[in-house]
């Protein structure tokens, strides 16, 4: 997994959670 990779799934999680995304 690149780097750029990790960071946009990421931000999809993010926005997927916003409210839980800080859980981990």
């Amino acid at each position: 997994m690149n780097m750029i990779t990790n960071i946009i799934n990421n931000l999809i999680f993010w926005m997927t959670y916003p409210m839980g995304g800080r859980s981990f």
